[in-house]
């Protein structure tokens, strides 16, 4: 079970890899079809959108199954070992760093 659960695991790394590769492609040929025929190609914005969406969410999971979270490592690295690990800490620091996400949303409409 264990060796299972690790291969999905690297699938799952490797999926996303494949995917930032692939929407990495996609901007470059979107950006030499600007410049070389004058000419955007809308679905490919479009679809490197989707793939950063799926990427960010895909990637949340992965962070959460390796107790981590990228963005508020500056925080959990001035907490004690003990700590560092724990799902509380990381949930917490997630919550009070997310908390004024609606406040900022409903301000920029007016």
């Amino acid at each position: 079970m264990k060796k299972a659960v690790k291969i999905l695991n690297s699938l799952e790394d490797y999926i996303l890899a494949v995917m930032l590769l692939i929407m990495t492609v996609l901007a470059f040929v979107n950006v030499v079809a600007r410049y070389v025929f004058l000419a955007s190609l809308p679905w490919i914005e479009e679809l490197n959108r989707l793939g950063l969406v799926i990427i960010s969410y895909a990637g949340a999971a992965v962070a959460l199954k390796n107790h981590s979270h990228l963005g508020l490592s500056i925080v959990t690295d001035h907490l004690p070992q003990g700590e560092r690990r724990s799902r509380g800490s990381s949930a917490a620091c997630a919550a009070c760093s997310s908390a004024p996400s609606p406040y900022t949303t409903v301000s920029s409409w007016s």
